[in-house]
């Protein structure tokens, strides 16, 4: 988190790196790192083992998490026209189900899922990183009476992950280790389906 929370200030964001409340399987309380964004759709930003334990315990499956806030509580049935996920589109497939080389990127969902597959020019950034990171992994659901969870890629070692972030400094595709552009773009698209654009 310390590489994501440099990077983000030398790109002139506003943030603050602190910690979190996160409860473990166990029932235990951890404090986990979390970045706090202002002047941003993105109001945090956090790292979560997918099977719900602590980040620095080994063996998990991390994704990046990023917290849109809204306005506004959702109106009755709204929340679910806010999920969505990628699907790589791939061509040339061993007997159509194997392999295949990804050819391009589809949201499946409601309503923001239509308003992401119209967007050509984030799609062509994510099969951009599809190609760098061989992953288009995105998740988005809603929590509570206002808030968007967007679930990153996918990624089993984050220091292997921290060193490829750093070697990558100053290259367009030091973007597609945690997506930040994206990801924004993503959250302005949920505030105008809430805001009725």
């Amino acid at each position: 988190m310390q590489s994501v929370y440099d990077y983000l200030k030398k790109s002139g964001k506003e943030a603050e790196l602190g910690t979190e409340a996160v409860y473990s399987p166990d029932g235990l309380i951890m404090d986990e790192p979390v970045i706090v964004l202002s002047s941003q759709p993105i109001q945090s930003l956090s790292l979560y083992v997918a099977d719900g334990i602590s980040c620095a315990a080994t063996g998990g499956i991390l994704r990046f998490h990023y917290l849109v806030k809204l306005p506004r509580e959702f109106k009755p049935g709204e929340a679910a026209l806010l999920t969505a996920s990628t699907r790589a589109v791939k061509e040339n497939r061993v007997a159509g189900l194997f392999g295949g080389k990804i050819s391009g990127v589809k949201w499946a969902g409601k309503n923001l899922a239509e308003a992401l597959n119209k967007d050509e020019s984030l799609n062509r950034i994510l099969l951009g990183c599809a190609t760098t990171t061989g992953e288009i992994d995105f998740t988005i659901d809603t929590l509570g009476s206002d808030e968007v969870h967007i679930w990153g890629p996918r990624f089993s070692d984050p220091l292997r992950l921290r060193d490829r972030f750093k070697a990558m400094e100053g290259l367009k595709e030091q973007e597609c280790i945690f997506c930040f552009d994206t990801i924004n773009r993503i959250a302005t698209h949920i505030q105008d389906l809430i805001s009725g654009k």
